[in-house]
């Protein structure tokens, strides 16, 4: 898969953003044929965040054909080692049905000093 689709604070919600992948790659081009991989979090993720909790990431792909369990296990993996040589603590057990967790500590930024 090529082209991946990196959504940050992506819609409100997990079926809105997924209506709005689908929007996406319905908009696409011809020339860019074949599935659309993607992974993204949204606002209510921001929120459990915020909360204390994992910063959950949803990854798939829209516009896939037939099984693609391990295109998708692929994706996940090459995820999860992405995101833990940038030294971040990641939750994620090769099961593509399952969001990947990236664990943190939300820190609100002091606010500019004139």
């Amino acid at each position: 898969m090529k082209g991946l689709f990196v959504g940050e604070d992506f819609c409100c919600c997990m079926g809105c953003a997924q209506a709005e992948l689908r929007s996406i790659w319905e908009g696409r081009s011809s020339w860019e044929d074949g599935p659309m991989p993607y992974v993204y979090f949204h606002e209510q993720d921001v929120d459990h965040v915020i909360e204390g909790g994992p910063l959950n990431l949803a990854f798939g792909a829209i516009g896939t054909v037939g099984n693609v369990s391990d295109a998708l296990r692929f994706l996940g993996r090459d995820l999860t080692s992405t995101l833990r040589q940038c030294g971040l603590e990641v939750d994620w057990f090769g099961d593509i049905d399952r969001r990947i967790a990236v664990r943190m500590a939300w820190d609100r930024r002091a606010p500019a000093l004139d």
